[in-house]
């Protein structure tokens, strides 16, 4: 029921679009983390999931989330695995996402290169016009924050700290409705956990504070 608390704030992603959630999503995920992330999206939003793309460098992370998290393919929601580095998918792809997670991670350390410009970039030009990235960032890294400001445009990027963790999760959107509170990405996270039958409401793994801004 996806445990990690910074892979519930990464799944909160869903909520920066209108309800109900739109249906034929396309989604990406880069760096597999066990499974536990496209499990959890296969298993509450499958109907809503037109394809689902995992992303991994290590070959080996594909065979430990099928072996051992039980992973599998489903028809309404097609499953692709792709064994090679993000940014070089990212850049000889030509689809686009509505939502892409980024958690590629060696321990407490991104990737350098995944750190720099030219990934983030390779990031925004695959998302979809209402597309949102979420980042895992495992320890404060202001250089990358502000990377995804210049990219995306500061207007467009939400940073949320995860609870008793060092991790921060960024979302980055290509184009955040004017006019939208962080209040309104609450309520959605909490209507779309109900609507879903979540066993845990997402709303509640945002800040407090949200709820009056």
């Amino acid at each position: 029921a996806l445990e990690t608390p910074y892979l519930r704030v990464m799944s909160c992603a869903l909520a920066f679009f209108q309800l109900p959630l739109p249906s034929h999503l396309q989604i990406g995920a880069i760096g597999v983390a066990g499974g536990a992330l496209p499990m959890f999206l296969q298993h509450y939003f499958s109907r809503r999931i037109a394809r689902l793309d995992l992303i991994d460098v290590e070959p080996r992370a594909f065979d430990v989330a099928n072996r051992y998290m039980g992973l599998r393919q489903l028809i309404s929601a097609p499953l692709k695995l792709f064994a090679m580095d993000g940014e070089e998918f990212l850049l000889k792809s030509s689809d686009k996402y509505d939502v892409l997670f980024v958690d590629a991670n060696v321990g407490k350390t991104i990737p350098e290169h995944m750190r720099k410009g030219a990934f983030v970039m390779a990031v925004k030009r695959s998302l979809s016009a209402r597309g949102v990235a979420a980042f895992n960032i495992p320890v404060e890294d202001a250089m990358f924050v502000d990377t995804c400001k210049l990219v995306f445009g500061q207007e467009n990027i939400v940073e949320v700290g995860v609870p008793n963790s060092s991790n921060v999760v960024l979302f980055a959107a290509m184009n955040l409705p004017e006019g939208t509170q962080k209040r309104h990405i609450v309520q959605r996270a909490t209507r779309l956990s109900r609507d879903s039958q979540l066993p845990f409401d997402l709303g509640a793994h945002l800040p407090l504070q949200w709820n009056i801004w």
